[in-house]
């Protein structure tokens, strides 16, 4: 996906009802044909172990380790990553502090709330210091309030840190929320990308308009063949009769 070249960039992914979406976002191509390809640095990081590609996905349903606490998840990645205990000790304050969970080092995974948990993932996704944050349906789980304060916090991650978000999603409002580019995907295949507000304004394909207009695209479809200019004067006469 050509916009996750550029540091810095936020682009929202909107998988057809099929698509496996998340599976698709990793199997980023450059022209080299590499898979799960850096965005920056043309390196196939298949040879990689997890740890060292850089790169960290944010979860749907948190995968945070209920056996640890709230320090041990957000170590986790500078530990393996052969971080001294004082790297980590710095590091995972200043992610509790960047999530605004200052003072929850001790908490156990269970005692937080949905939200809560969905910030401790972040800050164990962000502590390992990726270039590349892959967001799986990142807020689907959580109420609305939830969702806007997450959002807020992934793009304060982008603006202060550089880190290019790419973001899986069905909800149009997150993409209007955090996004500058968009993706829509439909049978395994991009069919409309470009910027925020241009898709937005002027969608061409038929998934994007389902997807701009919120499944009301068929009914106005349906509404609009229904009537006829009869007299090439401007009047609408539906076809089974009456004026409209």
């Amino acid at each position: 996906v050509e916009a996750t070249r550029r540091l810095g960039a936020e682009i929202c992914l909107v998988p057809g009802v099929y698509d496996d979406a998340y599976a698709r976002a990793l199997q980023l191509r450059n022209d080299k044909g590499y898979a799960f390809v850096h965005p920056f640095d043309d390196k196939n990081v298949i040879p990689l172990s997890p740890d060292k590609r850089p790169s960290n996905t944010v979860f749907q349903t948190y995968a945070l380790f209920p056996h640890m606490s709230v320090y041990e998840n957000i170590a986790f990645g500078p530990k393996l990553q052969k971080a001294s205990k004082e790297e980590v000790r710095k590091t995972v304050a200043k992610m509790l502090e960047l999530v605004n969970l200052k003072g929850f080092e001790k908490r156990e995974i269970d005692s937080l709330s949905g939200g809560q948990q969905q910030r401790v993932a972040i800050a164990r996704a962000v502590a390992k210091r990726p270039k590349l944050l892959l967001c799986d349906e990142a807020t689907s789980a959580l109420d609305p309030q939830t969702t806007n304060s997450i959002l807020s916090l992934l793009k304060k991650i982008n603006d202060e840190r550089g880190i290019t978000l790419v973001v899986i999603t069905h909800q149009m409002s997150v993409v209007r929320s955090i996004c500058n580019k968009v993706a829509i995907i439909e049978d395994g295949n991009i069919v409309e990308n470009g910027y925020v507000d241009d898709v937005f304004s002027a969608p061409k394909s038929h998934a994007g308009k389902m997807r701009v207009f919120e499944g009301n695209y068929e009914e106005q479809k349906k509404e609009t063949a229904g009537n006829v200019d009869i007299d090439g004067s401007g009047n609408m006469e539906g076809t089974e009769g009456g004026e409209l």
